[in-house]
């Protein structure tokens, strides 16, 4: 069985044994996919009018229900008895559905890989466990959740939900190491 190696992060190369690469993303080959010279593979998922009505459909479904659960939550951890669309309009603010939309495009693109490649080996490095970071709140989430450290932190949560559907998948856990350059740059200006 041919190996494939999947990367997902934008800035660091954990691909050691020089395998085929399977890029799902142009975004995931420095933005410079240029198939004369790179040997790997690029998944061209088609994000079509139906996969965006579904997408959207799926997230709304998803946001309805984290907010009655978290409503639940909040009022019991409160001690107050607010409505579920008092919580609603607290928990559908400028960061729930961009988050929930980005994680519905990973999983998505994830499945259309391993569903479209179960011919090859695919090796998956993930962020070792003691490397991921716990986002506390929304300004710290607003800096961080463009960086590849974060990005790629969700990449391997959503491996990992997927890893037992699929015999082919391959988990090597790598750990990350000092931030990218160009996320280093990103959060200076943030933080000054």
């Amino acid at each position: 069985m041919e190996t494939l190696f999947l990367p997902l992060t934008k800035y660091k190369n954990f691909n050691i044994s020089n395998e085929k690469q399977l890029y799902i993303s142009k975004f995931f080959s420095n933005d410079a996919f240029d198939s004369s010279i790179i040997t790997g593979v690029l998944v061209e998922e088609s994000l079509t009018e139906d996969f965006l009505q579904k997408a959207n459909s799926s997230i709304k479904k998803i946001e309805d229900f984290l907010c009655i659960s978290l409503g639940k939550n909040l009022n019991d951890l409160h001690k107050t008895n607010f409505s579920m669309e008092f919580w609603g309009k607290i928990l559908k603010s400028s960061w729930m559905r961009p988050l929930l939309y980005s994680v519905y495009c990973k999983y998505y693109r994830l499945k259309y890989a391993f569903d479209n490649y179960s011919k090859y080996s695919i090796i998956v490095p993930l962020l070792m466990e003691n490397e991921r970071r716990i986002i506390c709140d929304v300004t710290e989430y607003a800096i961080r959740s463009e960086t590849d450290i974060y990005d790629f932190q969700v990449w391997s949560r959503i491996v990992e939900s997927l890893k037992d559907q699929y015999e082919n998948i391959q988990i090597e856990f790598v750990k990350y190491g000092e931030e990218a350059e160009q996320d280093k740059s990103r959060l200076n200006v943030f933080l000054g």
